[in-house]
């Protein structure tokens, strides 16, 4: 009986579609719970179908907006404009984020649109200044309806919609994107989270760093300069988050001068042109349309916020359940900004990467062979 078990799954899992759909399932199985083997020497090219995606790696831009690198170094960046998350050696992944003022705060932005080249497909979501004024999903420059909660890409790559908040954008490879819209002030924003094989790494540059396996260098500009040194900017005035929070999360005072660098030289050396630009855009805007060179008109910090404070937005996020790795940004946000709901977007930040819709797609495929046969996952 289990030879003939064996004969029929080896017999489903030769599907190419049901070959990637496995890994994907066990992409999402590796970062929803961050196990990270060695990194492997060869690279292997975005377009090209894979059956398993291994040795994954996370990026991060999430709430205001907030930036964890491939490598692991973390750093808020608020300004407005679009910038390139990260790209690949030869553009064929591509993300680009456009950090927007949140209303009525003029220190405070988060994502309300990402961009992608996913090969040669443009893919965007728009949760504000949509083209048409109503369409959140876009490819190749026109809106997009989902059959199934999904939408196929020509080149074998795919855009999935787990319900109204989760989306997913998946290559051909089968390294992704997952996007989750979340509420703040009032207004809808975009965390946005790649998820790429460590078989790509040192072929990857931008905001995210560039995926070398060292934190400490991720803070290089466009062509190799400036490079600033890597210290985070998540600033106290007395020990208490560090106190708090885990150890191998750097905590440091920072003049205003290293955020000026940061924003103004290294983050702008990031800005897209508008030819290497892949929005979509409202008719007679373009990217100059959602940039301000002079945001933020102050840098937040938490050197002016009581121990007090501190420990309630610690309580806050603890509450909340977010993780390690993005607890400096969460008590930052609830501290700095006095706004709680910044606990609930830290908390879903990492990514939900369609684990859930996977492994039905394979229940079904093995149920139309063996009735009544569950999988293990």
């Amino acid at each position: 009986m289990k030879d003939s078990y064996r004969q029929v799954l080896m017999t489903i899992l030769n599907s190419k579609s049901l070959r990637r759909c496995l890994g994907l399932f066990l992409v999402g199985l590796l970062s929803s719970f961050m196990v990270f083997s060695q990194p492997v020497a060869a690279q292997t090219n975005f377009c090209e179908t894979r059956s398993i995606p291994s040795n994954v790696a996370q990026g991060r831009s999430y709430g205001d907006p907030h930036i964890n690198t491939f490598d692991g170094f973390h750093y808020g960046f608020q300004t407005v404009g679009e910038f390139i998350l990260t790209y690949s050696g030869d553009r064929n992944f591509e993300v680009q984020a456009r950090q927007s003022q949140v209303p009525n705060r003029d220190s405070l932005s988060l994502n309300t649109a990402v961009a992608m080249r996913v090969c040669d497909h443009r893919v965007g979501m728009y949760v504000q200044d949509s083209p048409d004024g109503r369409s959140l999903m876009w490819v190749d420059g026109a809106p997009i309806n989902f059959a199934d909660d999904a939408f196929a890409l020509p080149n074998g790559g795919e855009v999935q919609r787990l319900n109204d908040r989760n989306y997913t954008v998946i290559w051909p490879s089968g390294d992704q994107v997952a996007l989750k819209i979340i509420n703040v002030s009032g207004a809808q924003f975009i965390n946005i989270m790649p998820i790429v094989s460590r078989d790509h790494r040192n072929d990857m540059a931008g905001l995210l760093g560039n995926f070398n396996g060292n934190k400490d260098d991720d803070l290089i500009g466009r062509n190799g300069s400036p490079q600033l040194v890597a210290r985070s900017t998540y600033s106290v005035a007395a020990n208490t988050l560090n106190r708090a929070l885990p150890a191998a999360i750097p905590v440091y005072e920072l003049e205003t001068a290293y955020l000026e660098q940061l924003n103004r030289q290294f983050g702008d050396s990031w800005r897209i042109s508008q030819t290497e630009s892949l929005f979509d855009y409202p008719v007679g805007m373009t990217t100059a349309s959602f940039s301000n060179r002079g945001f933020p008109n102050q840098y937040l910090t938490l050197n002016g916020v009581s121990d007090e404070d501190l420990e309630a937005a610690i309580a806050e996020c603890e509450a909340a359940d977010v993780p390690e790795d993005q607890m400096d940004g969460c008590v930052f946000d609830i501290a700095a900004t006095g706004n709680t709901g910044f606990a609930d977007a830290a908390a879903n930040a990492v990514a939900n990467v369609v684990v859930d819709r996977v492994t039905d797609r394979l229940q079904d495929a093995v149920n139309d062979v063996i009735p009544g046969l569950r999988l293990p996952f």
